[in-house]
């Protein structure tokens, strides 16, 4: 599926947040993201020492870099049975990230079976926590029609929630509201209308919900 994205979060803000909550000296937190640290720079047996201890508390975290140093090829530690026990844990705990991680998973069939019906599933599942990059993916694949029949008005509900999330998409918003807009032709007014309803309903503050009414 060409227009589902992969999405890689950046790595200098990353850095000056670990100085920062090492320097206010809070070791839970600046530990978990000092093994994304070690990640990052590929130092992989400093990060699984590192997450570990917390990945053995069920820190969902943890679980999801742990999974991913398991699940990559080129980090050397490829164990993908032990990554994909891992990721699934933290998929148990309601963690987006990790639940759309596994849906990428069943999407492209890497270790996995192939499965766009599963794949969809849980980019739903992750949609509906408010995960910016499993919207987008939902809305591609009812756009698409992949592991499942296409639905515009689906489509463009998704999409238009994932437009509006710049907190988990950033720029990526931009590409999400280019394919709503795709949408808009096959959508009755008043199946517009009411999709919009939706969106302004679980985006929009409460207040401006009532002036909207």
């Amino acid at each position: 599926m060409n227009n589902l994205k992969k999405f890689i979060g950046t790595t200098q803000s990353l850095l000056l947040i670990i100085l920062l909550l090492v320097s206010m000296g809070l070791p839970t937190y600046a530990s978990l993201h000092k093994g994304e640290y070690f990640i990052i720079h590929e130092k992989y047996e400093d990060a699984i020492t590192t997450l570990e201890p917390f990945a053995a508390q069920n820190n969902p975290h943890a679980l999801y870099l742990l999974s991913y140093i398991y699940l990559m090829p080129s980090s050397h530690h490829l164990n993908f049975q032990k990554g994909l026990a891992l990721l699934e844990k933290a998929v148990s705990l309601n963690y987006a990230p990790a639940i759309d991680e596994l849906a990428g998973l069943y999407l492209s069939g890497e270790g996995v079976e192939k499965n766009e019906e599963k794949a969809l599933h849980y980019y739903l599942k992750g949609a509906d926590a408010g995960y910016g990059p499993s919207q987008f993916n939902s809305g591609i694949m009812y756009k698409e029609g992949q592991g499942t029949a296409t639905d515009p008005a689906k489509a463009y509900f998704y999409l238009c929630m994932a437009s509006l999330n710049t907190s988990d998409l950033g720029d990526v918003t931009q590409d999400a509201a280019k394919y709503r807009d795709e949408v808009v032709p096959l959508l009755s007014p008043e199946v517009r209308q009411e999709t919009l309803r939706q969106v302004n309903a679980l985006t929009l503050p409460k207040e401006s919900r009532r002036e909207k009414s």
